[in-house]
């Protein structure tokens, strides 16, 4: 017989018709989030009734609002952490192609250390007018290397959208002949928008929807209303500032320009502006040449090529009416 602990104070932790033997199971029923947002909602409580006959009681429009709502917060829950996967997937390639580059660098033929110190990305006419100095001291002996180093340093470039390709394209000028440098930037300008075209297209396209999604609207209905001259209109945006360069790679594939299209309209589209650049730079060859004097020709080529790189501003407002 169980002794009567009651009057004690004691309580028997187990009943005694329930053994660790026993075939009894007890089950946890755990409130769907559609039924804990609807008590929420209107200030209700769990009450004993079994929580499927309380959330049979929901009404139909009610129970589909927080079935929406709960989809809804899935999906933003889910694009957040596709954004965060993508940054850190491009800064991971970023890090990566920037070691390679330093590398090159490294392995350069040697250079005393105060030819070294110009060895840098350009940011001014300046820096390359030194840079191409340098390199044209070994452009003979080391032609090809310094043709691959220029033809890396564009890629890395614009790939990722780092100012500099201006100054490279002078730099061309300054050291290859016409022919060589024009092909070098147009494949260097095509190929690189194009390998930020696919990493947009596989790991930022959540962010770019979500950061500029007025722009993106605008640039698709643009796309859609020139699809069937496609190929025109990428050539008309690459001649024109209308459009920066940069978000033009990286939202062509979130509005379903095809990567085809793009890289041969990106490839001719640079053509002209690229022409003004290495003109720029063959001139700025005769300017620090030996001789180091200014002729009237030379100014009257550097005007005339300041004025031709303003003709797309001009035209801008008149091709913006054709095209938009």
């Amino acid at each position: 017989m169980v002794p009567d602990r009651t009057n004690l104070g004691e309580f028997p932790l187990q009943s005694s018709e329930i053994s660790s033997t026993s075939d009894f199971k007890y089950k946890i029923s755990r409130p769907s989030p559609i039924l804990c947002c609807y008590l929420l909602r209107n200030n209700l409580t769990l009450s004993r009734r079994p929580t499927s006959s309380i959330q049979n009681s929901i009404p139909h429009n009610e129970r589909r609002f927080f079935i929406n709502n709960s989809q809804r917060l899935e999906d933003l829950q889910r694009n957040a952490a596709s954004r965060r996967n993508g940054i850190f997937i491009v800064v991971t390639i970023f890090i990566t192609c920037l070691v390679g580059l330093l590398y090159v660098y490294r392995n350069f033929p040697k250079l005393d250390a105060n030819e070294r110190n110009h060895i840098k990305l350009p940011t001014n006419i300046e820096d390359a007018q030194l840079l191409g100095k340098v390199l044209a001291n070994y452009t003979d002996k080391y032609y090809f290397e310094v043709l691959i180093a220029i033809i890396l340093t564009f890629l890395f470039l614009q790939s990722f959208a780092i100012p500099g390709t201006l100054f490279l394209s002078i730099l061309c000028g300054f050291l290859f002949s016409f022919p060589i440098a024009l092909l070098v930037i147009c494949f260097c300008s095509a190929t690189g928008a194009s390998f930020c075209y696919l990493v947009s297209n596989r790991f930022l396209r959540s962010l770019i929807t979500h950061y500029f999604p007025d722009q993106v609207k605008k640039y698709t209905d643009l796309v859609r209303k020139h699809k069937d001259n496609l190929f025109n209109y990428m050539l008309f945006l690459r001649m024109t500032p209308i459009l920066p360069n940069w978000f033009i790679n990286i939202t062509s594939p979130v509005v379903q320009v095809p990567i085809y299209t793009f890289w041969i309209g990106t490839f001719i589209g640079v053509a002209p502006p690229s022409i003004v650049a290495i003109q720029a730079g063959q001139t700025l060859l005769e300017l620090t040449s030996s001789s180091g004097t200014w002729s009237w020709t030379s100014v009257i080529v550097l005007g005339a090529l300041a004025v031709a790189s303003l003709i797309p501003v001009f035209l801008k407002d008149k091709l913006k009416k054709k095209f938009a």
